[in-house]
């Protein structure tokens, strides 16, 4: 049980960290480029020892949903993130800086 408590806390994470990319998102209809980071955070646990997500790439959606850029590969030593590792303020830094 407490183990579905955890993947359910990192899915929401997850889904927290990507809208806040999403945020940062302008609708220019200009064909600029500009660069993304992505980074990996987690509250704040005592119950658990680890709570591993794995990363291999992510696609950049268009307004219309489709696959505007990518997949990009996420780094290797960044595909198998503990949560345990980068709570509070920590972060694994997924890509940095990637122009798209």
């Amino acid at each position: 049980m407490k183990l579905k408590k955890f993947c359910c806390f990192g899915a929401a994470s997850v889904a927290f960290l990507m809208a806040l990319c999403l945020a940062g998102c302008g609708s220019s209809s200009s064909s600029s480029t500009g660069t993304i980071s992505i980074s990996i955070t987690d509250a704040p646990v005592d119950d658990a020892m680890e709570v591993y997500l794995t990363f291999t790439s992510f696609t950049l959606l268009g307004v219309e949903g489709s696959a505007d850029q990518g997949p990009y590969e996420i780094p290797a030593q960044y595909q198998g993130v503990n949560l345990m590792d980068y709570q509070g303020n920590d972060h694994a830094a997924l890509i940095t800086d990637l122009e798209v």
